[in-house]
């Protein structure tokens, strides 16, 4: 910072040698600041209207604490002749509360010692006395000077007023303080007195007042260091000349620019490049129309009041978020846990912080708020946690408190809250501080179209405003939707209002489009959307996130492309095996990719028949699986035969199928080997005559089930045919009681006497012709069981009780049968 050479001059005196200060010199001094009018208090050639000065810019203490001589009792002397320091002593904090009770008790209309000397009367009217000329300049000035007090209000000086201020040297400090005096006015008091209130005023005038372009372009061009910075900040300065000061050679003036609520963000991206001071890329940090990609690079700034200016900006990515997320410093991740824009999964990870302040902020934003919890937040009187509360639907008595929070940052977020009350909102849109204005602007949708169509881009509020409101026009919805913030281009596609072409410039964009399709308007771009998915499930690099979602399309052909696609994920297959679409189911049976357990298990439930009975035809279906594919096909008679076939049926399978009341199911089951004795042993009780039979084609009938099967009168023959008979049930095939019974008595009457008696030959003929007689009907059973291999010799003697020609030739096919087995032993 740079000094005029005088008045570096006055210092260097007063810090040397302060005897050799002139009461000029002090004068000077007694406005520059609190060091200097330390100096100019305990000096004592100061003038008692210098020390007046002294104590009406702020300085009564030094005064008090250097010059006893000029204490209390001399200030209350002064008070009661000058009416603007009585005031001063009456209404001023930093006057001591005894001298303040001291002045209350003054007269007001005292006189007050003229300090200048009074303008000119005329002869006719002059006084006769000092007293009277006093008393008359007091009341010509006093309504000028009360008018000077009143700094709401517009002095409205006149010419003649003009020329009474510059000629009255009391009247300067009091007009140098108003923020509305004739700037020409307040340039000669900053010539009188330089560097006095006047600069102040001056400066604060040109930093925010309404000034003509001519004066701003003056001072931006001409004007000293301090008003060139001033000029700077003003935000009526022309873009040109905003554009000269970013490239000022005093630094400050370049922060300054830094500082212009209508910077662009391409002056404040140069401006970020600004090597030569912290200050310039902290401003930078701070400004809500940086760019993404400046407060990205920002964010990785090696100064941490840089990074915290980045964390704190309504307009960071998420990107910048997520890396200022893991900074050292906890006002930072702090901040990141107050910021709208920070992803959901830094929101986890800030809420595990290990700093209890970055938690309590962190919890609030992940979850719904409760009356108690934002009553919580606000009573910590922390802006974090304010605007934390400020970004969620919190209650509206909250909102409400939070719209006059003294943080124009948290009353923008307010005014950005759809759930805001109007009542709320409507005093958002008179708010003081311009930004304010604009978000509630672009968030009310009582804005008409041409008026939020004005409003600057660059602020991200602004922009997510202007993207959810309804009145927002058509045309900068479209543009909206390109938009660099998610956020921003979600909000157009969740705006009832968006046109066809907002929607359309996001199709390629894959996270959007589930968005897209709950909008009213989807139907005029869906044919786009379903042309593009199908290009994108067709590329031969297509990604598994690409695909995961491509799977959620509404058009049948990409979802069957989905399904059979090698790379599609495992969380999509599990989404798309419930689809609505059999094309699509049936497009996950046919990979030829292994399918999961889990997949299999829902496909063997499906409703479709044919998708069931394609999924047993999968190589790696699971066995486990085939017994939910029968739980849902009961009724279906081609699954259950190709369940009982299947090349991975269980014994345990096999049992559940026989218990089905379809016939055709239990006679496969019945021919089955794999199918278990048990089962089978069960099935030889069946009512089906067919199933019975069913078991004798099974080659793993069992001796013991042709026995069972043997006491069914139908079966007899075949059972006497099988190869598995055993002599046993060969035996019960052949039995008769009633022949039985006649061998006993045969044997027993030929070991008689009379054994060869002519009675007894006749009834052993007689009875053997009766028992022929009833086997008559078993010739064919009997000739079986005559020739089969296992016969035993009881077996074939009971068979041939039958005297027929069957029996005779097969019991010469079996002795002859015997031979040839003997001859070839």
């Amino acid at each position: 910072m740079s000094f005029p050479p005088e008045l570096a001059q006055v210092i260097d005196l007063a810090e040397r040698t302060p005897q050799l200060l002139t009461p000029e010199q002090l004068a000077l001094l007694g406005i520059l600041g609190t060091y200097t009018a330390a100096i100019a208090a305990q000096h004592p050639a100061t003038t008692d209207e210098t020390v007046i000065e002294l104590i009406l810019n702020g300085h009564i203490k030094q005064l008090l604490d250097y010059r006893p001589s000029r204490g209390e009792t001399w200030i209350i002397a002064q008070a009661q002749e000058n009416p603007g320091l009585c005031e001063y002593l009456k209404t001023n904090a930093s006057v001591p509360m005894r001298i303040r009770k001291a002045a209350a008790k003054l007269s007001p209309s005292a006189p007050a010692a003229p300090l200048a000397e009074p303008p000119a009367v005329p002869e006719a009217a002059a006084p006769q006395d000092t007293a009277t000329v006093s008393q008359c300049a007091a009341q010509v000035l006093r309504p000028l000077r009360e008018r000077l007090l009143d700094r709401r209000t517009d002095p409205e000086i006149t010419a003649d007023e003009t020329a009474e201020i510059q000629a009255t040297r009391r009247l300067w400090s009091l007009a140098a303080r108003h923020p509305l005096l004739p700037l020409d006015l307040l340039l000669w008091l900053d010539e009188q007195r330089p560097y006095g209130e006047a600069r102040e005023t001056l400066l604060r005038r040109l930093e925010e007042g309404p000034l003509e372009e001519s004066l701003l372009l003056n001072f931006a061009w001409k004007g000293t260091w301090e008003e060139r910075a001033a000029v700077a900040r003003n935000p009526a300065l022309p873009r040109e000349a905003r554009l000269g000061l970013t490239v000022d050679p005093d630094w400050w003036v370049r922060s300054a620019a830094a500082e212009n609520p209508n910077a662009e963000p391409e002056e404040l991206a140069a401006l970020a490049q600004d090597p030569d001071h912290v200050t310039i890329r902290e401003h930078v940090a701070s400004h809500p129309h940086a760019s993404g990609p400046t407060l990205l690079a920002l964010a990785g700034d090696g100064d941490h009041a840089v990074r915290l200016q980045v964390a704190r900006n309504p307009s960071s990515p998420p990107e910048a978020l997520s890396l200022l997320a893991g900074d050292a410093r906890y006002a930072i991740r702090e901040a990141v846990a107050a910021h709208p824009y920070t992803p959901s999964e830094v929101l986890d990870a800030l809420a595990q912080d290990a700093n209890e302040r970055v938690q309590f902020v962190a919890n609030l934003r992940r979850a719904p708020l409760s009356q108690a919890q934002a009553q919580q937040a606000l009573e910590t009187r922390r802006r974090n946690a304010k605007l934390a509360v400020a970004a969620q639907q919190a209650p509206a008595e909250m909102l409400v408190r939070l719209s006059r929070d003294r943080s124009p940052r948290v009353r923008a977020q307010v005014g950005l809250n759809p759930h805001t009350p109007s009542a709320a909102r409507a005093l958002l849109l008179g708010d003081q501080v311009p930004e304010v204005q604009r978000v509630a602007q672009a968030a009310s949708p009582s804005t008409p179209g041409q008026e939020l169509a004005a409003l600057p881009l660059f602020d991200a509020r602004v922009r997510e405003g202007l993207s959810s409101n309804v009145s927002t026009p058509d045309d900068l919805l479209v543009a909206l939707s390109d938009d660099p913030l998610r956020d921003v281009r979600l909000n157009v596609l969740l705006n009832p209002a968006a046109p066809g072409g907002a929607l359309e410039r996001r199709l390629p964009e894959q996270p959007m489009r589930p968005v897209i399709r709950q909008h009213p308007r989807y139907g005029q771009v869906q044919a786009k959307l379903n042309d593009l998915e199908w290009e994108e499930v067709g590329q031969p690099d297509v990604s598994a996130e690409a695909l995961a979602s491509l799977g959620q399309s509404d058009a049948l052909r990409v979802r069957c492309k989905v399904a059979s696609h090698p790379r599609t994920p495992q969380e999509t297959l599990e989404v798309l095996v419930n689809d609505p679409e059999e094309e699509v189911r049936s497009g996950i049976i046919s990979r030829s990719e292994e399918l999961a357990f889990g997949l299999q298990v829902v496909l063997a439930q499906d409703a479709s028949a044919q998708l069931r009975q394609k999924l047993l035809r999968r190589k790696d279906v699971d066995p486990n699986v085939l017994s939910v594919v029968l739980k849902a096909s009961l009724n279906d008679g081609d699954i259950l035969l190709s369940l009982v076939r299947h090349p991975l049926a269980t014994p345990e399978l096999l049992a559940e199928l026989a218990d089905v009341t379809r016939t055709e199911i239990r006679e496969a089951v019945a021919r089955d080997p794999r199918t278990p004795p048990p089962t089978l042993e069960k099935l030889t009780m069946d009512s089906q005559a067919s199933v019975q039979r069913s078991i004798l084609r099974n080659p793993a009938c069992t001796p013991a089930l042709l026995r069972q099967l043997a006491n069914h009168r139908h079966l007899r023959l075949e059972v006497a045919h099988h190869s598995n008979t055993d002599g046993g049930t060969l035996e019960h095939l052949a039995y008769d009681a009633a022949y039985e019974r006649f061998l006993r008595l045969e044997r027993w009457t030929r070991r008689l006497p009379f054994g060869e008696h002519v009675l007894l030959r006749r009834w052993r003929r007689w009875s053997k012709q009766r028992a022929s007689a009833r086997a008559l009907s078993d010739v064919l059973i009997l000739s079986a069981v005559i020739v089969h291999p296992a016969a035993t010799p009881r077996a074939v003697r009971m068979a041939s009780r039958l005297d027929h020609p069957n029996i005779e030739q097969a019991r010469q096919d079996r002795q002859h049968a015997a031979r040839q087995e003997a001859h070839h032993g």
